[in-house]
């Protein structure tokens, strides 16, 4: 077999070693995995068996499936978790409790609010704001980019990454940040094991099902009230927490996974 392994170009600089131990699992699994970089895909001939889209470009896996190529994840598992908004629009209607979005500035109840852009991610372009003034000041920041606003949630800067293969969870982990409300392990932040409750587990599983989705990462705050509140989904999901506490199998479960469904 055959497949495209796509990054954006700065994406595949950071992440060199892990794409090398996915190629070296990919020649143990009889698979020809080749990196090809997103910005220059349509260069590239269409005469694979698979793509592996990495990038967060969701025009990137469409024009494969257009083709009748399989690709890693779906079109639409990489548009709705590459945009906040969507993301948190999509889990609302699978009745999952979410932080929730406020609609416009007049509708924001109490300070403080965390203003997004809708496409960041690994915690940058998140901003907490204490008053209107310093909201404004954040928007403008961003300029022309899609943002969006979130009530605080009291948190102890805690939350939860739970990556999934398929309907299968292969772990998850408690995030503390460093001093900061963020909890990105990325920033700073400590981890830990965390045995999921069985509402995440129902939770992140309605997620899966209904995205159709292979290798993906769901993030939970967990608030200080006890709830967990749905907050992004990644693709593609960063994995240096996995690989701390849980070892280093992960090349291997993800291309026997492709390997089995093709």
């Amino acid at each position: 077999m055959r497949g495209y392994l796509i990054y954006e170009r700065a994406d595949a600089t950071v992440n060199a070693r892990f794409i090398q131990m996915l190629q070296e699992e990919a020649t143990a699994q009889q698979i020809d995995l080749i990196l090809i970089f997103a910005e220059e895909f349509e260069q590239h001939s269409p005469s694979i068996d698979f793509v592996w889209n990495r990038s967060r470009n969701a025009h990137i896996g469409a024009h494969y499936e257009q083709l009748g190529i399989r690709v890693f994840n779906n079109s639409e598992t990489n548009a709705i978790a590459n945009h906040k908004q969507l993301a948190t629009e999509f889990v609302n209607t699978l009745g999952i409790q979410t932080v929730p979005c406020y609609a416009e500035l007049s509708a924001i109840a109490s300070f403080p609010v965390v203003l997004k852009t809708v496409d960041g991610h690994g915690g940058q372009e998140v901003v907490l704001c204490h008053k209107m003034e310093e909201l404004h000041a954040a928007k403008a920041s961003f300029k022309e980019r899609m943002t969006i606003i979130q009530p605080f949630i009291k948190s102890d800067a805690q939350d939860v990454r739970i990556w999934m293969l398929g309907n299968s969870v292969l772990g998850a982990v408690l995030r503390s940040g460093a001093n900061s409300f963020k909890s990105n392990y990325t920033l700073g932040g400590s981890i830990k094991k965390f045995e999921l409750p069985e509402e995440l587990l129902q939770a992140v599983l309605s997620i899966t099902t209904a995205l159709k989705s292979d290798y993906i990462g769901i993030d939970f705050i967990k608030g200080v009230d006890g709830q967990f509140y749905f907050n992004e989904i990644e693709d593609p999901v960063g994995a240096r927490s996995y690989y701390d506490l849980f070892g280093h199998d992960l090349a291997s479960k993800l291309m026997i996974y492709i390997k089995n469904h093709l």
